[in-house]
Parts: structure tokens; C-alpha cells; sequence
């Protein structure tokens, strides 16, 4: 259906959802919305929404952050797709400094990087002379939440990950 044939699209928040013979009562925080049928893609939000419902589904939600660099010896070729590294879905494991790795098992949170972590690192080319890369290496599943927090290591274990892959970031 299109907006042509009386789809109308409403962006809000929603407060809460009831059925109430055989439609959806959808409140939002300006009105309240009447349905027939309801699609619920709240995406990690998803069970926040179906708890209205009183349903909920078996899901884990994990932060994935993103970050860009410059590539300025244009080792990612421009012309790249999105590449999520899966190589046999083999995971990988860091090399890290005696300290480090000391530092990092001792720490609950952090204790996931000197151990075998999982595959699904994210690269692309973004624009003309940068490459974005991403990844979400801890398995620890969160709350859902708009932002996740931040780690000083991250942009590190990524580009320790991103170099098995492609070498040429070594630089």
C-alpha cells in the first residue's frame, strides 16, 4: 500500500496498546490511533512494545558501534560492498601485551578480549578517502538503549580485528 491509496505515516512515541475487539488502541503522546491490524518493528525495542501485550519475544540485544577513519593510503578499495567479516565464521582472538592481557581478564567486562571473540566485523568504504568500521565484539547482551556506552578500547580492538583482514590499515 502507498501513501497514494490513504497510507498515512505517523512517527510518535507509544505509551501504551490495547485490544479491544478485534482493533488495536495505539496511544501515543499526541493521540490516540485505532488499528485493525498492528505490526509491531520496534527493532531492540521490540519487547518494550509487546509488553502492552503482554507478549514478549526471546531476543538479546548487543551495542554495535560504529566509527570512521581516514584512509589515506586507500587500502579498502572505494568500490567495496559493506563486508561483514565472516571468514568461515571463524572467530578471532587479539594479540595483546603481557599487561594488557593481565588488565583485561581482571577486569569482568573487559575479559571477553583475551579470549576468542566473535566474527562479524564491519567494514565499508564511506565517501572518498575514510572507511567505516564497526563491530560487536562483546557477546554480553544490554537493555535496549538509543546510545551505547562508550569504551576508550573500542576504536583499538577494532582496528586490531580490522587488520587480520586487511593488513594495509596497519598504517
Amino acid at each position: 500500500m502507498s501513501k497514494g491509496k490513504g497510507v498515512k505515516f505517523l512517527q510518535d512515541f507509544v505509551s501504551g496498546i490495547e485490544r479491544r475487539d478485534g482493533s488495536f488502541l495505539i496511544q501515543t503522546q499526541n493521540q490516540t490511533i485505532k488499528a485493525n491490524q498492528l505490526v509491531v518493528a520496534g527493532g531492540p525495542f521490540v519487547n518494550e512494545l509487546l509488553s502492552h501485550l503482554e507478549l514478549s519475544l526471546p531476543l538479546e540485544t548487543f551495542c554495535q558501534s560504529k566509527f570512521v577513519i581516514p584512509d589515506l593510503d586507500s587500502v579498502v578499495p572505494r568500490g567495496m560492498p559493506f563486508m561483514i567479516c565472516t571468514i568461515c565464521a571463524d572467530p578471532i582472538s587479539l594479540e595483546w601485551d603481557s599487561e594488557s592481557r593481565d588488565a583485561f581478564r581482571s577486569a569482568p567486562t573487559l575479559k571477553c578480549l583475551t579470549e576468542e571473540l566473535q566474527p562479524g566485523l564491519h567494514i565499508k568504504p564511506e565517501g572518498q578517502d575514510r572507511v567505516k568500521l564497526g563491530w560487536a565484539y562483546s557477546r554480553a547482551a544490554e537493555s535496549p538503549a538509543w546510545s551505547c556506552s562508550s569504551s576508550d578500547i573500542f576504536p583499538d580492538v577494532v582496528m586490531r580485528g580490522a587488520v587480520q583482514y586487511l593488513p594495509g590499515l596497519s598504517s
